[in-house]
């Protein structure tokens, strides 16, 4: 395998061959963990990939589904309890899976082959909206939130792991006063590079970070 035909989240760190005789069986597969792993690398959050984002977009049993994830993308760090990194040692312990995401990770052809946060609206985490009462009983609370957001409303967002505060642009002065912290500053989420260039003008290289698996907060020039 060569650097450029590896997975999007995968790095060759070194590589170690050794000649030994075999008598197992023949094909493919990943053995249960039999204890705590050491040294591994666990790779920082990732933001959603095309495939799962084309997913999302489409009709299926995951549209419209915000916890979509594969083993190209998805939350890996801020999910972890323990290693070796497999589902019992993540929050996810919680949500067994059901049989159409169970046959998903057990398929050696799918792109969720062994993906340790594998869900579905089924068997998945679901979001609800809450206010200083409690919970609230609306259908689409992400869409219900995003028009809370444009009447000026501030919001705290609980995903996958952290949790973000977020307003609209105009109402950022008002988060300062209300979170206490005036002189604090805020990362702009942007929709795509069109989006972004009316309040900067991002360099190729920044371009490059932003549009990077990894997403990163990117200071750029106003």
């Amino acid at each position: 395998m060569t650097e450029k035909s590896l997975p999007p989240l995968a790095r060759i760190d070194s590589v170690q061959c050794l000649d030994s005789d075999y008598s197992g069986p023949k094909g493919f597969r990943i053995e249960d963990s039999q204890q705590m792993g050491e040294g591994a690398s666990i790779p920082a959050d990732s933001a959603i990939c095309d495939d799962c984002l084309n997913e999302m977009l489409s009709q299926g049993r995951r549209n419209r589904y915000p916890f979509t994830t594969c083993t190209n993308c998805g939350p890996r760090f801020t999910l972890l309890k323990g290693m070796p990194y497999d589902r019992p040692l993540t929050s996810m312990d919680a949500f067994p899976l059901c049989p159409d995401c169970l046959r998903e990770f057990r398929n050696p052809k799918d792109r969720r082959f062994h993906h340790q946060t594998i869900c579905c609206p089924k068997c998945g985490p679901k979001y609800r909206l809450e206010d200083g009462k409690g919970p609230l009983d609306v259908k689409n609370p992400i869409q219900t939130l995003a028009k809370e957001l444009d009447k000026g409303r501030i919001a705290v967002v609980k995903g996958w792991g952290g949790m973000h505060i977020c307003c609209t642009l105009d109402r950022l002065e008002k988060m300062r006063e209300w979170y206490g912290r005036k002189e604090k500053p805020f990362a702009i989420m942007a929709k795509d590079m069109e989006s972004l260039r009316k309040y900067g003008e991002p360099t190729e290289f920044e371009e490059r970070l932003l549009e990077s698996p990894n997403r990163p907060i990117v200071l750029i020039r106003k």
